[in-house]
């Protein structure tokens, strides 16, 4: 094979190489599976840095609301943990910088944290996402 044919070929692999083939979809499944990494690593600030500028839970608490909270979970509760029972994304049809997700989600390890009728009971939990570039950050929860 000539050597400039040989050079050609090789920089097109490099440069195929470096290409990302993650879709929308892809990059969503691995933002989910991010966010269950960074609650199960007791990472606040990660958890924080997932979070849309606009987020809200349950239509009124902000990010201020989640730093307060997963900081005193883990520290009232060290032995809290998510489990997720069984989840689904997927990219908005109509919307292709909006993501959904849902959820079934157990919170384990938490003494006395959940009320006696919530006890081995999962969560439904609905998350809708934003696409900024190439990252998708949570921007709304919503539980029941």
């Amino acid at each position: 094979m000539p050597r400039k044919l040989y050079l050609c070929l090789l920089c097109v692999i490099c440069l195929l190489g470096g290409c990302s083939s993650d879709s929308p979809q892809d990059q969503l499944n691995d933002a989910v599976r991010q966010l269950q990494r960074n609650l199960d690593e007791r990472a606040t600030s990660a958890v924080l840095a997932q979070l849309h500028e606009d987020f809200r839970a349950q239509g009124e608490y902000d990010r201020d609301w989640v730093r307060r909270t997963l900081a005193q979970l883990f520290v009232q509760q060290p032995r809290v943990r998510f489990i997720t029972l069984g989840r689904s994304s997927r990219v908005d049809r109509n919307y292709a910088d909006v993501g959904h997700s849902r959820a079934e989600l157990a919170l384990t390890g938490g003494d006395d944290l959940l009320p006696e009728r919530r006890r081995n009971r999962p969560y439904s939990v609905s998350l809708e996402w934003r696409r900024d570039g190439d990252t998708w950050k949570l921007a709304r929860l919503d539980w029941r």
